[in-house]
């Protein structure tokens, strides 16, 4: 059985800002250090045997602050953030402005979005959820210990519980340092904790 421990980074600076992140990247601020700091007693006692953090240096920073002993770092682009595009670095209040409908889709009917030169939801799912299941096939019999975004996370986890894309942004919300687990079974993953909350999966 592979289990593999997700979490998302701290609080950025352009978290702080409202800007859109995507996979442009700003530095944890203090509260951001400081929720991996309080993060770790979430999986205090577990021994990891692989660590695995996106290309974004947010991510690295957290895992250094949430694991400062981990070894064997793996960076994986599979697990970076969705990719916005053009609109990478624009503040939220601005986006909403000049392009209504399209923050609207963003948010509240996301089997709509898109942006120029970035992503669909669609695209990310996929992407998403081959990474997640080469990485738990890479580790069969392993505690991982992985460090991504939140649209990674939700679209990831929203299609494995066999939820559509509309769906990416109901609850449980992936709140920054929110931890997921999800094991392997049989040959099948199942979420075991989504965003902080236990889950249960039909065949498990």
């Amino acid at each position: 059985m592979a289990r593999i421990h997700i979490f998302r980074h701290g609080q950025t600076q352009w978290n702080l800002e409202g800007r859109l992140q995507g996979q442009a990247d700003s530095p944890l601020t203090e509260l951001g250090q400081q929720q991996a700091i309080e993060a770790r007693e979430k999986i205090a006692g577990i021994q990891f045997d692989h660590f695995i953090c996106s290309t974004a240096n947010r991510t690295k920073q957290t895992i250094d602050i949430l694991h400062p002993e981990h070894t064997n770092l793996e960076h994986n682009a599979g697990i970076s953030e969705m990719h916005f595009g053009d609109w990478e670095g624009m503040k939220m209040a601005d986006l909403a402005a000049a392009h209504e409908l399209d923050y609207k889709y963003l948010f509240h009917q996301p089997e709509f979005f898109t942006s120029p030169n970035g992503e669909n939801f669609d695209e990310l799912t996929s992407r998403g959820i081959k990474t997640l299941a080469s990485i738990v096939l890479a580790h069969k019999g392993k505690e991982v210990l992985v460090v991504s975004h939140a649209a990674w996370i939700k679209a990831t986890l929203t299609r494995l519980i066999g939820k559509s894309i509309s769906h990416i942004w109901d609850e449980p919300f992936a709140h920054n340092l929110s931890h997921s687990v999800v094991e392997l079974h049989r040959g099948q993953m199942f979420i075991t904790q989504f965003c902080d909350q236990p889950w249960s999966q039909p065949g498990r």
